[in-house]
């Protein structure tokens, strides 16, 4: 059933995130550089408030629907999902029109379609070490689309992964992005899992040991493609960070 891979409030936290609430402090530490552009939300995470329908798809294929209630805190969307009276948590990202999010036990990703008189969050969710992804849509304000298709990008191979640490230092590493048009793995140079993630559309989002990334597939100044968005620890600070295509690998 859909709360057994995604709503027991028994789950280990994936990633070591505070899934309820970011800590209290002034807000997210956001560096400055790491690629040669950044994207920048297109949507006002506050549009997202509210509690909302969603529905979905179980990994057996069986439906699924309920609510959601969105919280922006900080800049972190904080999503707490309602399931036959079980509940999951999960705290999001937004990027371009993406909305990436760290679940109790997994990752989830989706396109922010606007309407008229509201707008779909048409998306994914995988439970950690699933092997395919499932499908949900939330309903906000009077929006009606389910489903949509968005374009693929090839994207699987070598990258380097550089990262801000808060502290003008640049973590780097060597990352191998493997799997179908929507699940990904992502392992480190010795074959190690790095992490799980999600593809739709121009967004890529996964859940590692130490955080959560949601990053947009795009091209720098000189129209060389890379994944660029922001990295979010346990204890809710936020950072640049970006996957480079390693040439010749």
């Amino acid at each position: 059933r859909w709360a057994d891979g995604r709503a027991n409030d028994t789950t280990a936290p994936l990633a070591g995130l505070d899934l309820k609430e970011p800590p209290p402090d002034d807000g997210p530490h956001v560096a400055t550089a790491v690629p040669t552009q950044q994207s920048e939300p297109l949507i006002d995470p506050a549009t997202l408030a509210g509690t909302h329908e969603c529905r979905g798809r179980n990994p057996d294929g069986s439906a699924y629907q309920g609510t959601v209630e969105i919280r922006v805190k900080r800049g972190l969307v904080l999503l707490e999902w309602t399931i036959g009276g079980r509940k999951g948590h999960g705290t999001g990202l937004i990027e371009g029109m993406c909305l990436g999010v760290a679940l109790d036990s997994g990752v989830a990703l989706y396109q922010i379609v606007p309407q008229a008189e509201g707008k779909s969050l048409v998306g994914l969710w995988a439970a950690e070490g699933a092997k395919i992804a499932s499908e949900e849509t939330i309903l906000i304000g009077n929006a009606d689309i389910q489903t949509a298709q968005f374009p693929v990008e090839k994207t699987n191979g070598a990258y380097r992964l550089l990262r801000e640490s808060g502290d003008d230092a640049q973590h780097e590493a060597k990352i191998r992005i493997s799997g179908g048009d929507t699940r990904k793995t992502l392992r480190a140079d010795d074959g190690k899992l790095f992490g799980e993630g999600l593809q739709l559309g121009d967004g890529l989002a996964f859940v590692t040991a130490d955080g959560f990334s949601l990053q947009l597939w795009q091209k720098d100044d000189q129209g060389r493609p890379y994944f660029g968005g922001h990295f979010v620890d346990g204890k809710g600070r936020v950072t640049q960070e970006s996957l480079i295509p390693a040439r010749g690998e």
